[in-house]
This record gives C-alpha cells, structure tokens and sequence, in this order.
C-alpha cells in the first residue's frame, strides 16, 4: 500500500521553484512602502535560503518604485496611487494568505509522507530556516527520489527474485512433467503387460477348460470301454462256466465211457476166454471120436452125437455174436477216443484263444489307460506351472503398481503443495481436512485419478475373481482326477480278479485234463495186459478142464 501511494506522489507535477523563491521577495517589496516594518514569517519550518531565479526580477520590476530623493520627499502622492497601492496591498495579502495556506499545505504533505510513524520518538522535525518552504519542498523531493530509488531497487530484487522463482518452478516443473511421462509410460507398460497377462491367463483357463473337458470326455469313454470290458468278461465267464460245465460233462461222459470200455474190455476177455474154451471142446470133442476101445466101452458116459452138434452149432453162434459185439465195441471204442480226443484238443484252443485273447486286450487297455493318466498329469503339472508363473507376475505387477501408486501421491501432494523444494523421500501423510481441501481446489485432478483409481480397483477385482475361478477349477479338476483314479484302480483291481479267475479255471480245466489223461494212461494198459494174458488164461482153462475131465473120468470108472 505504501509503495502505491509513493508511486501516486511521484506521478504529482513538482512546484515551480522560481515563483515560490520569490514570495518573500514580493512581499517585502509590497509591504515596504506603506507600513515599513519587518513581514511576519510563518512558522512552517527552516529551510537553507536560496537564492533568486533570473524570473523573480519580472514580477519585482513593476512593483519597485525608485529610492525618494531629497527632492521628492516633501511632494504630496496622488489618491488614485494610493487607491492603487491600497488595491495592490490587499491583492499581496490575499495571495500572501494563499501562500500561507500553500506553505502550511505542503508543510503537512511533507509531513504526511516523511513522517509515517506514529511514535514521537521517532518521528522526524519538519525542517524550518530561511526559505523554509523551499527547504521542505527539497526535503520532500530528496525523499521522493530516495523513496524512488528504493522502488526501483526494490522492484529489480522483485523481478530478480521473481525470475529465479519462475526459472526453478518451471524447472521443478519440468521434472516433474518429465517425472509424469516416465511414470505413464512405466503405466502404460505395466497396464499392457496386465492386459498380456490377463490374455495369457484366459488363455490359461481356456486351456484348462478344455483339458478338464477333454478328461471328462476321456472319463466318460474310459467308463463306456470299462463297461463293454466288464460285459465282455462277464460274457467271457459266462462262457468260460458253460465250457467247465461242458468239460465236466465231458469229463462225466468220459469217466462214464471209461467204465463201459473197462466192463467191455472184461466182458471181452470173458467173451475171448469162452470162446477159446469152446474151441478147446470143440477139439476136444472132435478129438474124441477117434479114442481108446476103453472109452467106447462106457457109452454112458459120453454125450450123444446129436447133442455134441447142438452143442457145437450153438457155440458157434455164440462165437460168431461174440465176434460180431467185439467187433462194435472196439468200433465204439475207437470212436469214443477219437470224440474225447476231438473235445480235448477243442476245450484246448477254446481256453488258450480265450485266455490269450481277453488278457491281450485288457493289456493293451491297461497300458493306454496308464499312458493317458500319465499325459494328463503332465498337462496338469505344466497348467500348474504356468499358473504359478503367472500368479508370481501378477503378484509382481501389483507390487509396482503400489510402488507406483504411492509415487503418484507424492507427486500429487508435491504438486499440490506448489513448493519450489523436492519432496523427500519419505512421503509425509496428509490429515484428512487437508486431502479434502486439496481435493476441492484440485476437482479435474481428482476426479481423474479417482477414475484411474477406480478402475484399477476393478481390473484388481477382475484379476481376484479370475484367480479365484481357476482356484475352484483347479480344485475341481483335483476331485474329478482323485475319481479318476480311484475308478482306474477299480477297473485294475476288478481286471485281476477276472484274470485270476480265468487263470484258477485254465488250472482246474489243466488238473482236469490231466486226470482224465492219467485214467486213461491207467486204463489202456491194464486192457492191454488182459488181452496179453488172454492166452496164459486160456492155457490155465484148458489145463483145469483137462484136470476136471481127468478127475471126473477117473472117479466114475471105478463105479
């Protein structure tokens, strides 16, 4: 305020200084005349006299008169000169009360601008001497032009000040603009590795997606295939107890065909050994008929020719249906063996091809089934990977975009602040009165990171909620493999017993067939051994008949 005012004053025109120098002079020449007495000064201050301009001498010239010489002194003046002079007198003393009130006027302006204290001590005496009026308007224009100078010096250091002020905020300024863009750049770098990221992981979890479809799938065609296993090896034990029941049959029929080939076997030794026992009478008796004159004698005790030829015709039939029913039991006999042979060599093929057949399509199962597992785990172990990776990243992410966060509020605050000073590097926490000031003053501002801060808080969610659905896939897909395999191991364990069911029936049906084997290998000998001894039988008949006969014939001719 104060340097206005003395920029209001020094635009006010300076008095004249010739005029006022000779105010006094004009007075005392007006004044001489009449009254010749001293003018009365008026106190406004001491001031160093001055002396005249060459113009004063314009307005003293008309009103100076000559010296009165000895001559004039008694002469009478005219009244219209002293009308005049009385005119003048009171036009002097007119302009001599302006003055007055010009001189106490400037008297009071000097005082008013040099003496702005209000304290007694220090204000400053208005300067009083001779040409005081002059001498308070000296004072006055030293001090204007002191006061001048210290504007304009005052000013430059304004200016100076205000320069270097500007220079370092703009400046700061820039940094911080520079400071600003690398910032957004670093932004809008995170912000695109965000959107790869977020891409990489719906990819992801398209990935999984299909993989866990493409499992179901699999465990959908795993339970289909295990189910036509299943039915194929209820249908192959179906067959496998009807072939045991057929074989056990067969086994019953053989054993059966066993005994009639033994009971055969002895009827046929029997039949053989009275065959050869009537041979043996037959050449006995044909024999007989050229004996001894002692057996002629005893007619009574040799049978009648006619009942010798009865006796021979039916022995000969006899030998002939006993011919003709070995001849039908051997043929039997042959056939049974070819029959048992022919089913033996089936039940054979019909389990080897059987066996072989299911326990090679339950490997190759088996075997596809384990290398299925074991490339979904792979799959599952390289999801898991990736997934670890991209969860490491984002963690990464979020830690820059605190770190980024946090020095965007420090730039804000610094901004905000409009200190010339860099922010130290430890933020200092603003009170809440003073955030919301901010904020009001600074509404653009505000309302745009409050939008960026808004959506970074939504894409933060986002990226959650798609964690968390790869979390409940994941533990999903973890549920949906642990049944997996616990069918696989089902569908394993069911396959063994099946196999060693099939493995118990392929032993019981080889026990089976090599009992039957061993019966026959003990049968077939002894037949043989009764054919071979045939004839030691046969001599042994011939030997108690030949006996008996000699008994007999010796008991009745002593009668």
């Amino acid at each position: 305020m104060e340097v206005k005012r003395a920029k209001v004053k020094i635009k006010e025109p300076e008095f004249e200084t010739p005029a006022l120098a000779t105010i006094s002079e004009v007075a005392a020449v007006k004044t001489a005349p009449a009254t010749r007495r001293r003018t009365v000064r008026p106190s406004v201050g001491k001031a160093s006299p001055v002396a005249p301009e060459p113009e004063s001498n314009a307005v003293v010239a008309p009103l100076a008169s000559p010296a009165p010489s000895d001559d004039q002194k008694g002469q009478f003046i005219p009244l219209d000169q002293v009308q005049r002079l009385v005119q003048r007198l009171s036009t002097s003393q007119d302009r001599l009360a302006k003055l007055a009130r010009i001189e106490k006027a400037i008297a009071d302006f000097h005082d008013e601008i040099v003496n702005t204290t209000t304290d007694a001590d220090t204000r400053r005496p208005v300067p009083t001497a001779d040409g005081d009026t002059l001498a308070v308007i000296n004072s006055l224009r030293t001090y204007m032009r002191v006061q001048r100078g210290f504007k304009e010096d005052y000013e430059k250091t304004l200016k100076i000040s205000l320069k270097t002020a500007t220079v370092a905020q703009k400046l700061e300024e820039s940094h911080i603009r520079d400071e600003l863009i690398a910032l957004q750049q670093d932004h809008n770098a995170l912000l695109l590795e965000r959107q790869v990221l977020i891409v990489a992981m719906e990819q992801t979890e398209h990935g999984r997606a299909l993989l866990a479809q493409e499992g179901l799938d699999e465990l959908e065609r795993e339970r289909a295939v295990s189910r036509s296993l299943r039915r194929q090896l209820e249908s192959a034990t179906t067959e496998l107890q009807k072939a045991l029941g057929c074989i056990s049959t067969q086994a019953k029929a053989l054993d059966e065909r066993d005994n009639e080939h033994r009971a055969m076997t002895y009827e046929l030794g029997m039949l053989k050994h009275q065959v050869h026992e009537l041979e043996f009478g037959m050449s006995r008796r044909r024999s007989s008929t050229g004996l001894s004159a002692t057996s002629l004698l005893a007619p009574s005790s040799a049978p009648p020719p006619e009942t010798t030829t009865i006796a021979s015709a039916a022995s000969v039939r006899e030998l002939r249906q006993a011919n003709l029913k070995i001849g039908s039991l051997d043929a039997e006999v042959s056939a049974a063996r070819e029959t048992i042979s022919d089913l033996r060599s089936k039940l054979h093929s019909l389990k080897t091809s059987l066996h072989s057949t299911e326990v090679q399509k339950a490997q190759k199962e088996a075997q596809r089934l384990r290398d299925r597992e074991q490339s979904k785990d792979d799959q599952i172990a390289s999801l898991e990977t990736a997934l670890l990776k991209t969860r490491s990243r984002l963690h990464e992410k979020d830690s820059r975009l605190a770190a980024l966060k946090s020095e965007y509020d420090k730039i804000f605050a610094a901004l905000q602040k409009g200190s010339p000073q860099k922010a130290s590097a430890a933020p200092t926490r603003v009170s809440n009165d003073e955030a919301s000031r901010v904020a009001n003053d600074n509404i653009y501002v505000t309302e745009y990171y409050k939008s960026r801060y808004e959506h970074q808080t939504h894409e933060i969610l986002t990226l959650r909620k798609q964690i968390k659905k790869l979390l409940s896939l994941e533990h999903k897909q973890y549920h949906d493999q642990h049944a997996r395999a616990k069918e696989h191991s089902r569908l394993l364990q069911s396959f063994q017993d099946l196999k060693r069911q099939l493995q118990e029936g392929a032993i019981t049906a080889a026990t089976n067939q090599k009992l039957a084997e061993s019966n026959q290998n003990t049968l077939l000998p002894a037949a043989d051994y009764l054919c071979d001894d045939l004839g030691k039988l046969l001599a042994r008949h011939e030997f108690l008949e030949n006996f008996y006969r000699d008994h007999v014939a010796g008991g009745d001719s002593p009668g």
